[in-house]
C-alpha cells in the first residue's frame, strides 16, 4: 500500500477502510453497510464509497471503533496505519501458531487468507448464539 502520510487524514483512513474491507473482511460495500447498521451506524453504500475515496475529512472515535469491529481490524490501523488485525483476532491465531500473546508484541499476519479470518468471525458469532440459546434454555427450565 502507498505511504498514507502524504494523504490528508480522511483520504488515508478511507484507503485503509477499503483495504480492510477487501483484504481482511472480504466483503462488498453493501455487506459492510449492513454490518455497520447492525452496530448502530447507518451509512449507505454511496456514503461508504465516498468515505473510501477520501471525501470524508475526519471520523470520530465512535465511528472508528464501529468500523474496526465491522472490518475485523484494529482501530489504530484505520487511524494511524498501525497493525491491521485487532487483538481479538491475533490471540486465536497466535494460539494456532504457538506464539505468546501479548498486546505489546507486534504481530503481523499480512498474508493470512481472508477466508481464515471469516471462519474465526463465524466461530465467534456461533459462540455468541450458543450462549444466547443456553441462557434461553436456563430461563425455560426456571419456568418449568
Amino acid at each position: 500500500m502507498d505511504d498514507d502520510r502524504s494523504k490528508p487524514r480522511g483520504a488515508a483512513i478511507g484507503a485503509r477502510i477499503r483495504e480492510c474491507r477487501k483484504q481482511i473482511a472480504g466483503m462488498t460495500l453493501g455487506k459492510l453497510s449492513d454490518k455497520l447498521k447492525g452496530f448502530g451506524l447507518e451509512v449507505s453504500v454511496q456514503g461508504l464509497s465516498k468515505w473510501e475515496k477520501g471525501d470524508r475529512l475526519d471520523f470520530n472515535s465512535g465511528e472508528i471503533e464501529i468500523l474496526s469491529k465491522a472490518l475485523n481490524c484494529a482501530p489504530d490501523y484505520l487511524t494511524n496505519g498501525g497493525s491491521k488485525l485487532s487483538q481479538k483476532l491475533i490471540e486465536p491465531l497466535n494460539k494456532v501458531e504457538g506464539q505468546a500473546t501479548s498486546p505489546s508484541t507486534p504481530v503481523h499476519f499480512d498474508n493470512i487468507d481472508a477466508k481464515i479470518l471469516r471462519i474465526i468471525e463465524s466461530l465467534e458469532n456461533l459462540s455468541v448464539r450458543l450462549s444466547s440459546l443456553e441462557l434461553r434454555m436456563a430461563k425455560l427450565e426456571v419456568r418449568i
